[in-house]
């Protein structure tokens, strides 16, 4: 079965729509400033100006990392005393939790589990002073590699739907851990006004031939509290990476 996510040109330029009264500009790691630091592999960043000072936006995602169960999974057989009875339980590949001194397997432990995250950061110079306003990760844990998918859909989307000569920042992302193409992804927005975050979480929509598979959404309490012109760019923003076209 061919997969592809329902990107279309139309859509990839959403990421430098409309809203926005500022110049905002793509930029390379090499052209940040020494002040300006991230974790992980960088992926992309942006800058404007507006009435707050000069703004950098960055994106960055981290290896695939073993986890440590995935560690704990690798190591030789390992011995444990139960501490109720005196019992020797032997794990391997196994989480043991005792319950009222019983050994209990919460979990099996696959040693090609990985992490890997999303790192966002959001710095801003003013009176040549360099500060981090705020930074933000998300991730995926204890997946096997081949099951773990977590990317940005594009670069950071800036505004100034209110007006005020600030900017707002939008951040699109999808991720999750599945064994086969019939489980729709995670997909988040993260809408961030000053140091506060907005969130609407779902899932993405599978979509083959008819079928339709996911597509939920979620909000979070403080962005129900959002103005209706806020909400409208939202659901245009989400509407234009929910789509997962299957063939």
């Amino acid at each position: 079965m061919r997969i592809k996510i329902f990107l279309m040109t139309l859509f990839l330029s959403f990421c430098s729509l409309v809203m926005s009264q500022f110049s905002v500009k793509q930029i390379d790691a090499n052209e940040l400033p020494e002040e300006v630091t991230y974790k992980g592999d960088f992926v992309s960043a942006i800058s404007w100006k507006d009435k707050g000072g000069l703004h950098y936006v960055i994106q960055a995602e981290t290896p695939m990392l073993m986890t440590n169960a995935a560690r704990e999974a690798s190591l030789p057989v390992k011995y444990v005393t139960n501490p109720n009875s005196g019992r020797i339980d032997t794990i391997r590949n196994y989480e043991i939790v005792y319950n009222n001194g019983v050994a209990d397997t919460v979990r099996n432990i696959e040693a090609d589990y990985r992490i890997k995250a999303l790192n966002v950061y959001h710095y801003v110079v003013s009176k040549k002073e360099t500060s981090l306003v705020w930074k933000d990760r998300d991730f995926v844990s204890d997946c096997a590699a081949k099951n773990l998918t977590i990317n940005f859909f594009c670069d950071p989307v800036v505004t100034d739907i209110d007006k005020d000569k600030i900017g707002e920042i939008w951040i699109m992302f999808r991720l999750g851990c599945r064994a086969n193409n019939n489980v729709p992804l995670a997909m988040k927005q993260w809408l961030y006004m000053g140091t506060e975050r907005y969130s609407m979480r779902g899932l993405q929509a599978i979509k083959r031939g008819e079928k339709l598979a996911g597509g939920e959404v979620r909000q979070d309490d403080n962005y129900r509290m959002l103005p209706p012109d806020f909400k409208a760019y939202s659901k245009k923003l989400w509407m234009s990476y929910m789509f997962e076209v299957q063939e």
